[in-house]
């Protein structure tokens, strides 16, 4: 996961094409309408989803493959947005209970 800074006060706008995100992910988060085929009949069009990056403002967490987009690399490239790679969540691994807790009795 990545996230993207605008380094700049203008809103920064992209659309997150199906062959630059969508492959990569291996499942397509594109807008999916229904329009008429060279034979009439209906066929899905997969359109992409748009994204804007505020001025001067951070994006929500999005995928590594967004990088891959053209307009963003080069805004990268560019100096207008900078990304930030999130580290993976690590797994915490609780320890094994090897002995079992010792209870007290109070006897009088």
């Amino acid at each position: 996961m990545i996230t993207l800074t605008n380094t700049r006060k203008q809103r920064f706008v992209f659309s997150l094409y199906h062959e630059h995100v969508c492959r990569r992910e291996g499942t397509c988060s594109c807008d999916t309408k229904m329009v008429p085929g060279a034979d009439g009949k209906l066929r899905p069009r997969n359109d992409p989803l748009s994204l804007q990056i505020d001025g001067l403002s951070r994006s929500a967490p999005l995928p590594d493959s967004v990088y891959h987009v053209p307009q963003v690399r080069l805004a990268c490239n560019e100096g207008r947005l900078v990304r930030e790679v999130i580290p993976p969540a690590q797994k915490v691994v609780a320890p094994a209970l090897t002995k079992k807790p010792k209870t007290t009795t109070d006897k009088e």
